[in-house]
């Protein structure tokens, strides 16, 4: 990141909504796939997070 430190702060503003739209959409796909595959709420809402944080 210190290599890149100036591109970032150029340019940082414009990655922040993919970023964020990436990660929402792996929360999202990862609950509702696993509550497609009948798994329960907890095991839904725990594989979200691992989708969502990885």
């Amino acid at each position: 990141i210190g290599q890149v430190s100036e591109v970032l702060k150029a340019q940082g503003g414009q990655l922040i909504l993919p970023v964020a739209l990436l990660h929402v959409a792996a929360f999202g796909l990862g609950y509702w796939l696993s509550k497609f595959s009948s798994f329960g709420e907890s095991t839904c809402r725990t594989i979200s997070i691992e989708c969502g944080m990885q």
